[in-house]
C-alpha cells in the first residue's frame, strides 16, 4: 500500500487485440465501506501488446487508504472498439500495511 500512496497512483496492465478506446476506474472497498478512488480514459493504438496504465488516485481515496491497514482495489475496464463494440474485464488486489 506504501508504494499505492507514495505514487498516488494505481497501475493496470491491458492487452487488447484491436485499437479501443479504454475506460478505466478503480473502487475500493475498505472495511464495509466501498468508495470510487479514480478514473482514467485512455487509447490503446498499439494492438496485441500489454501496455501499462496509471490511474490516479483521488484526495479522498488517498486520505481512506492512508488510516486504512488493508483495502481492496478493484480496477474495472471497458474497452470500445472503432465498431462501437464494447468489452469489460476486472481485477482486484488487496493492498496491505
Amino acid at each position: 500500500m506504501h508504494g499505492t500512496l507514495r505514487d498516488r497512483r494505481v497501475y493496470a496492465l491491458v492487452r487488447a487485440d484491436r485499437n479501443v478506446t479504454l475506460d478505466l476506474s478503480v473502487v475500493a472497498r475498505i472495511g464495509s465501506r466501498t468508495l470510487p478512488a479514480g478514473r482514467a480514459t485512455a487509447t490503446d493504438d498499439s494492438p496485441n501488446r500489454t501496455r501499462r496504465f496509471a490511474i490516479a488516485l483521488s484526495a479522498r481515496a488517498r486520505r481512506a487508504l492512508r488510516a486504512a491497514r488493508r483495502a481492496r482495489l478493484t480496477v474495472f475496464v471497458e474497452a470500445r472498439g472503432a465498431n462501437g463494440a464494447l468489452a469489460t474485464a476486472q481485477g482486484s488486489r488487496t493492498v496491505r500495511r
